[in-house]
């Protein structure tokens, strides 16, 4: 009598179907598992596996730490920088760049590639993302990080959100 309580017991519990990695992965083509875990049983477990795919799959974009079109990079103007300022060519306020150079304000590649025509025409660089104060160099094709930047990041911040950036 006790076994068919416990089997109708177990049976109720959910059961999460997932993925295990045997070995990390390599290449694209990755060696499988498929397990059967009851949630009653094992939850810090399916958390755990739930975790390590999902890092499996997410990607950082780690900036350079400097990149020899540094000396581009020109003061923060007097008036200083406008983090609201739609773009110069279409008034489009998604999306912008500050080009770190002139600080001129274009719509990025997504929108209308105001910006990307102004880096091909002017020779300009850097350019500072004012969605998320990103730095990119056209030159390097890269995002940078350099203390030569934080002026200017300071200065959209400061724009944007009100409030000095924090240290």
């Amino acid at each position: 009598m006790m076994g068919s309580v416990a089997s109708k017991v177990h049976a109720e519990v959910p059961t999460l179907v997932c993925s295990v990695p045997l070995a990390p992965r390599a290449h694209k083509a990755s060696v499988k598992t498929r397990c059967n875990i009851h949630a009653a049983d094992d939850a810090e477990l399916i958390k755990m596996l739930l975790l390590q795919e999902q890092m499996e799959t997410m990607y950082a974009v780690i900036p350079l730490p400097g990149c020899p079109h540094m000396d581009s990079v020109c003061q923060v103007p007097a008036r200083g920088i406008d983090a609201h300022q739609p773009c110069g060519d279409c008034a489009d306020s998604g999306e912008n760049w500050l080009c770190l150079t002139c600080y001129q304000v274009y719509c990025g590649r997504y929108r209308k590639c105001h910006m990307v025509e102004h880096g091909n025409t002017s020779g300009h660089k850097m350019v500072l993302s004012l969605a998320d104060l990103s730095v990119w160099c056209y030159r390097c094709q890269a995002y940078v990080h350099h203390e030569r930047l934080i002026p200017a990041k300071r200065a959209a911040h400061r724009s944007k959100f009100g409030e000095d950036m924090p240290c």
